[in-house]
């Protein structure tokens, strides 16, 4: 007999586990997020007499594509500043508030009960969010357009449809929040086309070509960049061989611009991303760093794994993810980051949780846990 908890346990939970993750941000973590938080430029912006418009992130001149996204999140936090808030943490205790309800909304529509293994990672996912995200910062505004795909795929649509309105709200963000969205959307279609290749014959082999075809993949496309807009294509090398002063710094081993060493680092930096060993080696801080990304790999390991059985909204999941892994590993600085901006994934990861429930027993075989 199984032990699975209720909806409403889980959300009684959560609860706990938000005080928990806000008491660690403003002890522990206050330096480095909050009082360097970009939370502090975003509420003088706020504050400012100025009203912002919603507008397009694609623009001809340098650094304007940034101000669009700062302006859009500024647009957005003045639209929803009913309480006419003026202060950074009174806008931190909104974000929170409207948010991780959103977040319960979705847990508690989801499905009724949910398993131990499902249960540790929808807090801990929490946990993570209310940490570095749920804050005055772009990180709410980012996890908007996932709750998005999360009704589409929850939607009676077709698989079709659900795959091709997840792959225009992968667009809609790169119009609106952020260019290199434009690089999940195609890895989404990559990402489709490599899984249904090999799903039906999977071999050691098969893994062998599908990091070849990720590898000349991202050759091409850089290739492309190079014709197309030289200025996006020294903003990708950029960004990649740069270096930051974290001490979690993700840098490429071989640091080099020419596109067959890059796209090497590149397969280099995807698979570190996904399985951070070397985070082991940081310290006890970046434990739950690596077990909450060990926790997400496995989650993927185990519906590739069993992506002719997995239901189609989890396979639509898979291949989200899958492309922002893909899209991320091209431009993430370091593991904080990268971690930081997985956690926007959290209403997607919900539908490969399911993976859990594959082989389900009837409910009259299952202990439900509903008492708080």
């Amino acid at each position: 007999m199984k032990k699975r908890f209720t909806a409403s346990v889980l959300i009684f939970f959560s609860i706990l586990i938000i005080l928990m993750a806000k008491g660690i941000r403003y002890s522990v973590m206050k330096k480095t997020l909050v009082d360097e938080g970009v939370g502090w430029y975003f509420i003088n912006a706020i504050n400012d007499s100025d009203k912002p418009k919603f507008g397009l992130t694609i623009k001809g001149e340098e650094n304007e594509s940034d101000s669009s996204v700062d302006g859009n999140t500024v647009a957005i936090f003045k639209s929803i500043n009913f309480l006419d808030l003026t202060s950074y943490y009174g806008f931190e205790i909104y974000i929170t508030v409207i948010w991780n309800l959103i977040i319960f909304y979705i847990i508690a529509k989801h499905k009724r009960s949910y398993s131990m293994m499902e249960s540790i990672f929808i807090l801990m996912s929490i946990a993570v969010l209310n940490i570095f995200n749920f804050c005055l910062a772009k990180e709410p505004i980012q996890i908007l357009y996932f709750f998005m795909m999360h009704a589409i795929i929850s939607s009676k649509l077709s698989s079709k449809s659900k795959f091709i309105g997840c792959f225009l709200i992968y667009i809609l963000c790169f119009m609106t929040f952020r260019n290199y969205y434009v690089l999940m959307a195609a890895f989404m279609i990559f990402t489709y086309f490599i899984i249904n290749k090999f799903s039906k014959n999977m071999k050691k082999s098969s893994v062998i070509i599908i990091v070849l075809s990720i590898y000349l993949c991202i050759f091409a496309l850089m290739n492309i960049a190079k014709v197309v807009s030289i200025k996006d294509y020294d903003e990708l090398i950029r960004v990649r061989t740069r270096t930051s002063s974290a001490r979690s710094d993700i840098r490429v081993l071989f640091n080099s611009s020419n596109l067959y060493v890059f796209s090497l680092d590149y397969i280099l930096v995807l698979i570190r991303i996904l399985i951070p060993v070397e985070l082991l080696t940081l310290g006890p801080k970046y434990f739950i760093y690596a077990v909450y990304q060990t926790m997400i790999i496995l989650l993927i390991i185990n519906n590739l794994k069993n992506v002719n059985v997995i239901n189609k909204n989890a396979k639509i999941a898979l291949y989200v993810v899958i492309a922002f892994s893909m899209g991320s590993a091209l431009f993430e600085p370091d593991f904080g980051s990268w971690v930081r901006h997985e956690a926007v994934l959290f209403p997607i990861y919900l539908f490969m949780l399911d993976f859990y429930d594959n082989k389900k027993e009837e409910e009259k075989n299952v202990e439900i846990y509903n008492k708080t």
